[in-house]
């Protein structure tokens, strides 16, 4: 099973805003190849754990999570919902990955450009977990965001 830990090692905004989209890129790209080679078999599953500043606490378990090569833009793939989180990333599947200089989702504007970062965006996103982390509770789409934590919805 494949873990998504908020400690994955992520650059900070001054270093994303001193580097060029080129190095931007090649970051998510490095990013998506080891996600790629991780998933190439199609037989894993993903977990999200999620708990907001105030200690609430849910997860999302996909019993497929397939995450597709360079040539086939990083597609995102995940079925077989289930946990008592709203399923915020199945939006999500079958979208290509999208980057501020390589515009891959539905919007007509730049998903990764007004959420400060790359992700799988369709027009944009209930969840964003590429975005800002922030050191409390805040509420804007540029940040971290997994949209309706908890099943109420």
């Amino acid at each position: 099973m494949l873990m998504v830990d908020a400690a994955m090692p992520r650059r900070n905004k001054n270093e994303r805003n001193r580097d060029n989209d080129e190095d931007n890129r090649s970051y998510a790209k490095g990013r998506n190849d080891a996600i790629h080679t991780l998933t190439r078999d199609k037989n894993q599953i993903l977990r999200v754990d999620l708990q907001s500043f105030s200690g609430e606490q849910a997860y999302a378990m996909y019993s497929a999570f397939y995450i597709g090569d360079e040539a086939n833009k990083y597609i995102l793939t995940v079925s077989g919902y289930n946990g008592t989180a709203v399923d915020s990333l199945g939006y999500h599947s079958c979208m290509k990955f999208t980057t501020k200089d390589w515009d891959n989702d539905m919007y007509s504007g730049s998903c990764a450009i007004n959420n400060h970062g790359g992700w799988w965006f369709r027009a944009c996103h209930p969840a964003n977990l590429n975005g800002q982390y922030a050191q409390s509770a805040v509420s804007a789409w540029h940040y971290i965001v997994w949209q309706h934590c908890k099943g109420t919805e």
